[in-house]
């Protein structure tokens, strides 16, 4: 995760790993929830994304650019 940039894909639901000092794809676009439109990384390796039209948060392993589990409705999502 140290060093890569993360891009979400609106319209193909999906985010996008680029390493941040070769400019190159990382890895295959991780799929995410209907029309992402937010990004926050964690400290602990999490990678976290809106998506607009289902209202959900997707929740990304950055250690291995997969997707945790289930999206999570946005209801539940507790922000500090």
């Amino acid at each position: 995760m140290k060093g890569n940039v993360y891009v979400i894909n609106y319209h193909s639901n999906t985010v996008s790993t680029i390493n941040g000092s070769s400019d190159k794809k990382v890895s295959n676009d991780i799929p995410v929830g209907k029309n992402p439109y937010d990004i926050e990384v964690s400290p602990t390796d999490k990678i976290y994304v809106a998506n607009h039209d289902n209202g959900t948060v997707s929740v990304i392993n950055g250690r291995n650019n997969t997707e945790l589990g289930k999206d999570i409705p946005e209801e539940k999502v507790l922000i500090i």
